[in-house]
């Protein structure tokens, strides 16, 4: 199905490397294996989505390398999708295509141009970034990206993943780069409206890497002890944010200079509000936490639990100085905090 002949890529950088006389072929193949595990008792298993692309506009997949991967033009993915769709539906499925598992900015070029997304039930996004032009502040050239991204799914009623995330191509402290991939959750939350946030590597020997640390592999004929797995830092900061934002829980809108360090939620069932925060300075800040737009108080007294992982904490409570709708709290520097109000409700729809 190759160009060249090479599963791990093309013969150059950017080239597509899927013929197109088997793009339909290709498409079968992904929706047969979707079949075989929907219709086969021993497994039962039905996927929402297939995405049929990784990566296809970064041009990283090259003849040679020791990973399998297949650059795709603009033109191309849009055929493939199409196919992809068709396949599933001639098989009675009830997985739906997804696109396009780019970096944000290839995502970006690639909704611009890609015919075909009509077929596509979600956009799924890699959230490396590529460094910022030296002109241009990091933040906001990624606030920029991700805006426009978001715009433009919202104009094609199209939901949005981050489906693979982490801190590739930055170096730094282990626990920095964890600083660092909980400030991209926060991104993805507030400019990007991701509703699902997906961790790359999440179980790995590097512990820069690492939610858990544990080793793949051993030496042939090894026979010692068994290290016990390692609980890195972002272990907890992603405990902190999963055992609070729950199924139905709702982002609530931050003001543009908060959208890259706070990220807070409601969940009306729980009539619950958390807030996160991520301070990667090494100086401690101030943070007050109004509720004046949520009735407090219901159902019982309004109480809020803050914990926090720093340096030398991990989850430890930390005390709140909390008015009757507003709290304090000590973010210190290069720490991840959460607030966690209970018994209150939202005053508006």
């Amino acid at each position: 199905m190759t160009v060249s002949g090479d599963v791990a890529g093309a013969a150059g950088r950017n080239r597509t490397n899927l013929q197109r006389k088997y793009e339909g072929k290709f498409a079968e193949y992904l929706a047969t294996v979707v079949e075989r595990f929907a219709k086969d008792p021993a497994w039962n298993l039905t996927f929402d989505t297939l995405e049929p692309f990784n990566e296809p506009l970064e041009g990283f997949w090259n003849a040679g390398n020791t990973q399998e991967g297949c650059n795709l033009d603009v033109a191309a993915m849009g055929r493939v999708l199409t196919h992809t769709a068709k396949a599933l539906k001639a098989k009675k499925l009830r997985t739906r295509v997804a696109a396009f598992d780019s970096w944000v900015e290839s995502t970006a070029r690639a909704l611009n141009s890609v015919r075909g997304m009509r077929s596509a039930a979600r956009i799924n996004v890699h959230s490396y970034m590529d460094p910022a032009p030296p002109s241009k502040d990091p933040a906001l050239y990624t606030g920029q990206v991700y805006l426009k991204v978001r715009d433009m799914a919202k104009r094609l009623g199209k939901e949005v993943w981050v489906s693979e995330s982490g801190h590739l191509g930055r170096g730094g402290h282990p626990y920095d780069l964890s600083l660092y991939v909980a400030r991209t959750v926060i991104e993805a939350v507030n400019m990007l409206h991701a509703s699902a946030f997906v961790y790359w590597m999440a179980y790995d020997p590097d512990i820069g890497w690492a939610i858990v640390r544990f080793p793949w592999t051993y030496p042939a004929g090894y026979s010692g002890p068994i290290p016990e797995p390692v609980l890195s830092k972002r272990y907890y900061m992603f405990k902190m944010l999963t055992s609070l934002v729950k199924q139905g829980s709702r982002p609530l809108v931050m003001p543009p200079k908060c959208r890259h360090g706070m990220a807070g939620f409601y969940n009306a069932a729980d009539r619950t509000v958390s807030v996160f925060v991520v301070n990667q300075k090494p100086k401690d800040a101030q943070l007050s936490v109004s509720l004046a737009g949520f009735r407090i108080n219901v159902n019982g007294r309004t109480k809020a639990v803050v914990r926090r992982t720093s340096w030398s904490q991990d989850m430890a409570e930390v005390v709140l100085s909390q008015g009757k709708a507003v709290a304090t709290v000590t973010i210190q520097g290069r720490s991840f905090v959460s607030l966690h109000f209970t018994n209150v409700q939202r005053s508006f729809p």
